[in-house]
């Protein structure tokens, strides 16, 4: 283990979630930073969104949130790559808190600004078991450079119930079928869904729904 970089602003119980970029979104909290300028509610919660980069370990600062927001909140990732937050505003330790809001925001990360997007036209089939290889057709690109599959969150407070993995899957493309592979291990590839996404660089196709189904 090694500390990696802090952003700019520290905070406890934010919003944490991983993009199929790879990419790590962290999204309000509790401001713990007597030096920050960040605009905070009563209870010094945030509205403030940062981007974290693991291979580069660098933090980008992203729009605020419409909300202040701790770990109260839902914060899920999309079929469309967008990530949908909401609840976890107002006084904490309160159930439900009076002022309470239901508004959900959906949130647009860059990779959505950055360049036409794959497009997955077909699967093969969308529940699969482990070693199996399936095929899909992907458009508006020749050159794809990554399959991943993301579990699907089951978000309540900080704790993640959904399937907590990204895997890179190993593949080979064709024209427009590209053919990939599930891994054996079912620790690395655990009973589950997931969204599937195939990427050009850092740009993601829109996510397909699908399942590693258990052994019989």
């Amino acid at each position: 283990w090694s500390l990696r970089s802090s952003p700019e602003t520290i905070r406890s119980m934010p919003e944490v979630l991983m993009l199929p970029t790879g990419k790590i979104l962290v999204a309000g909290g509790k401001k713990e930073d007597p030096h920050s300028l960040d605009p905070v509610n009563s209870w010094c919660q945030l509205k403030r969104v940062d981007l974290y980069d693991p291979l580069a370990d660098t933090w980008q600062r992203m729009a605020d949130m419409a909300d202040y927001r701790e770990y109260h909140a839902i914060t899920l990732l999309l079929p469309d790559g967008r990530v949908l937050t909401t609840a976890g505003t107002g006084q904490p330790g309160l159930n439900p808190p009076p002022d309470a809001n239901k508004d959900i925001e959906a949130f647009s990360p860059p990779y959505l600004f950055r360049g036409v997007r794959p497009r997955i036209d077909r699967l093969s089939s969308t529940r699969f078991a482990h070693g199996q290889t399936f095929t899909l057709d992907v458009s508006l690109t020749n050159a794809v450079t990554e399959i991943v599959l993301m579990g699907m969150n089951a978000i309540s407070h900080w704790m993640d119930g959904g399937v907590p993995r990204l895997l890179h899957l190993d593949f080979t493309q064709a024209g427009g079928q590209v053919s990939a592979h599930i891994p054996n291990d079912l620790v690395t590839a655990p009973v589950g869904y997931y969204l599937l996404f195939a990427l050009v660089d850092d740009i993601p196709s829109a996510g397909r729904i699908v399942a590693i189904d258990s052994p019989d």
